[in-house]
């Protein structure tokens, strides 16, 4: 056999070895990507209701923002309200701690969000309405003072 029938007789056997390997590769990431997708696409088996929708409120102040050739984009916006409120205390906790759950990975840079959700919201008794207002009265008394010295 001369050397140029051995050369001819290697080459098949490369690109077979290639095709293959290519086959292989190609089959391994379709069958890691589906793996992949099924696993993270997938929704939780135990999703939570959608909130019931509330009341809209638009805000009063509009941004008008200038566009070329004379024209301009005014817009408006508006808050929509969604019904949180629990019948019981004890509802109030539950979802309390249901959403602690949930944003997990969101408050894990926030520890004193954290501290105040999981040490007096999620428990039971805790008064939404108080607490709201006691915050408000510091706020304004706050910009009371601040207005007085002035």
């Amino acid at each position: 056999m001369s050397k140029d029938e051995k050369d001819t007789a290697e080459a098949p056997k490369k690109s077979k070895k290639m095709l293959l390997m290519i086959i292989v590769v190609a089959v391994v990431a379709l069958l890691g990507g589906g793996a992949g997708a099924f696993f993270m696409l997938r929704g939780d088996s135990a999703e939570a209701a959608p909130p019931e929708k509330g009341a809209v409120k638009a805000i009063d102040t509009q941004l008008t923002i200038n566009l070329a050739d004379g024209h301009y984009l005014k817009m408006g916006f508006a808050l929509q309200q969604t019904d949180m409120s629990s019948e019981t205390p004890e509802d109030f906790a539950a979802e309390a701690r249901r959403q602690m759950v949930d944003y997990e990975s969101a408050l894990a840079g926030l520890p004193n969000l954290v501290r105040v959700v999981g040490g007096h919201v999620a428990k039971v008794g805790y008064d939404y309405d108080a607490e709201f207002l006691f915050g408000l009265d510091v706020i304004l008394d706050g910009l009371e003072r601040l207005l007085d010295r002035r």
